[in-house]
């Protein structure tokens, strides 16, 4: 003898059926948001670094340039508009 669901008992597992199948829809979309992110913070990290490499090699010239213009000049502030160096 073959037993049957109710027609509500039907429509209530069809219901959880469906919002299981959205959620797990829902999940997977997340996922692929998060993986996307991920590689968009390791591009940005990447970037990070090669900007403070720059930012190093920079500091290091500009370091040596105000050594040797100290040097042969004196110390003192430099007005980069003019070239005139001020007594500190």
């Amino acid at each position: 003898m073959e037993k049957k669901l109710t027609e509500e008992e039907l429509s209530e597992l069809r219901e959880l059926n469906a919002n299981y199948t959205k959620l797990l829809s829902s999940l997977g979309e997340v996922e692929l948001i998060l993986s996307d992110l991920e590689s968009q913070v390791e591009r940005v990290k990447a970037e990070k670094q090669g900007l403070f490499s720059d930012y190093k090699t920079i500091k290091e010239k500009s370091d040596a340039l105000y050594a040797k213009l100290s040097e042969q000049y004196g110390s003192g502030k430099i007005d980069l508009e003019t070239g005139i160096i001020h007594s500190a």
